[in-house]
């Protein structure tokens, strides 16, 4: 008997279990990483050099990081040829794969930063066409554009949920957008007004080469026995995380334990020397000598 093409439909919890934990769209990330010192061009000045020439700043990766309000997952295509190769029956064959031509990043302009968002991406285009500003408004002004290889970069988006940290289900999966060959191909126009006043934004549109989808899973010290289980944390995890990707290599995700435990030794005594209970406990005052005894030993734990 021929199998219906329709499903019986399930039970409640697997309904429950299955869909009813959607994928948010608020919770991601991105890294712009600039280009490294050029290797082709005579000039061997490096992009962050020059913004720094010009300016007087150092780009700050992770101002960008946390005032990007607006990315986008990027999609791709393949292209096709129409072939005949029976009468009468038209076939579609792939034989390429063709990527969105831009990705869009929009920025939060932070005044205190000196509008870093908008004077970088500007400082980058005029990188890639060598123009300076001494030069630009001479009648006699030109510009020769540096090799490609001197001014892409990367960036990368990361996608994951509120559980990235919290340890709850142990490995944790993460999306990763990498982008090779990438660089701002346009600024978008902002414009301001003298209407009711609204926050100043940046939309810089990126040109790649192409881009690739690393899945890797954030394994917590959660699941290794840690209490430490706040799920509202939607970013970087604070707590001692490690990143498994397809070749099975382990790298701390931002600290190792090490660090985690002398930052965590360090705000434990802090934390009792800032109290006078805290400091009879560690001087050995108290009356109880085992609750002493589990306090200095708590300490020590904490501290070595």
């Amino acid at each position: 008997m021929a199998t219906p093409p329709i499903s019986y439909g399930v039970t409640m919890n697997t309904l429950k279990s299955r869909i009813l934990n959607p994928a948010q769209t608020s919770i991601y990330s991105v890294i712009i990483n600039p280009p490294i010192k050029p290797t082709t061009s005579e000039n061997k000045t490096s992009l962050a050099e020059y913004f720094k020439g010009e300016f007087g700043q150092t780009f700050d990766t992770t101002l960008m990081e946390l005032t990007c309000v607006e990315a986008s997952l990027p999609g791709s295509s393949l292209a096709t040829i129409e072939t005949m190769d029976y009468m009468g029956v038209t076939e579609k064959h792939a034989y390429r794969r063709l990527y969105d031509d831009t990705v869009d990043f929009t920025f939060l302009t932070t005044q205190d930063s000196n509008y870093q968002q908008i004077r970088f991406f500007d400082s980058w285009m005029r990188y890639i066409t060598r123009e300076e500003n001494r030069f630009l408004a001479e009648d006699n002004f030109y510009s020769r554009v540096r090799y490609p290889k001197d001014y892409q970069g990367s960036i990368k988006i990361s996608k994951f949920e509120k559980n990235l940290g919290s340890g709850f289900n142990g490995a944790v999966p993460i999306l990763i957008y990498n982008f090779v060959g990438a660089y701002p191909k346009s600024v978008n126009s902002i414009p301001v007004t003298y209407d009711a006043s609204d926050l100043l934004k940046v939309t810089v549109s990126f040109t790649y080469t192409r881009y690739y989808i690393d899945k890797q899973l954030i394994v917590t010290d959660n699941a290794a026995g840690s209490t430490d289980t706040n799920s509202n944390s939607p970013g970087v995890p604070e707590n001692n995380s490690t990143v498994t990707n397809s070749n099975n290599s382990r790298a701390s995700w931002r600290y190792s334990a090490q660090e985690l435990d002398r930052i965590r030794g360090a705000a434990a005594a802090a934390s009792l020397a800032g109290s006078p209970l805290g400091q009879r406990i560690l001087e050995g005052n108290t009356r109880s000598s085992t609750a002493n005894q589990i306090a200095i030993d708590t300490y020590g734990r904490l501290t070595q």
